[in-house]
C-alpha cells in the first residue's frame, strides 16, 4: 500500500477583507495570507499593541518624518520586519520608488512562502500628503 504524501496548505481569512467571488469571508490562498501578515506587521506602529509591545515596525515613523525619508531606510525596515514578525514569508526583493511629481512612494515587494519554490510580487503605494492631513485632524 502506497502512502500518499500529505502537504499542509495554509488557507484562511486574509486581511483586509475584500469582496471576492466567494464573498468577503472566502478562504484565501497562502500568498494572500502571507501578504496580509506582512502588511499588518509593516503598518502597525512599533509599540502600539498593548499586549504585544514588540510587534510592529518603524515604517510609520519613517514614512511620515520628512527628515528620515530615504529609500534604503524603508527597504531596511521592510526587511527587518519580515525577519522578525513573518516567519513564513521569504523576502526576495524590496524596491522603493519615489514618485517624481506626487508625494507618493511606490513599494514593490517580491516574496515567497516557506516551503514553496518561486515567489510573487505585490505593490503598495503610500501617499504621504493624505496621511499627513489625517494626522493633523
Amino acid at each position: 500500500m502506497a502512502l500518499a504524501e500529505v502537504t499542509e496548505e495554509k488557507q484562511g481569512l486574509a486581511l483586509p477583507a475584500i469582496q471576492t467571488h466567494g464573498g468577503y469571508f472566502a478562504s484565501r490562498d497562502k500568498y494572500d495570507l502571507a501578504w496580509s501578515q506582512l502588511l499588518i506587521a509593516l503598518f502597525t506602529p512599533h509599540g502600539s499593541r498593548p499586549m504585544r509591545r514588540s510587534f510592529g515596525s518603524q515604517l510609520y515613523e519613517s514614512l511620515f518624518d520628512p527628515a528620515e525619508l530615504n529609500d534604503p531606510l524603508i527597504e531596511y525596515v521592510v526587511q527587518t520586519t519580515i525577519e522578525t514578525h513573518c516567519p513564513d514569508v521569504i523576502l526576495y526583493d524590496v524596491v522603493v520608488i519615489p514618485d517624481p511629481i506626487l508625494p507618493t512612494l511606490h513599494v514593490s515587494i517580491r516574496f515567497g512562502v516557506a516551503g514553496e519554490a518561486g515567489g510573487i510580487t505585490r505593490l503598495f503605494d503610500v501617499n504621504r500628503a493624505d496621511a499627513m492631513r489625517a494626522l493633523t485632524l
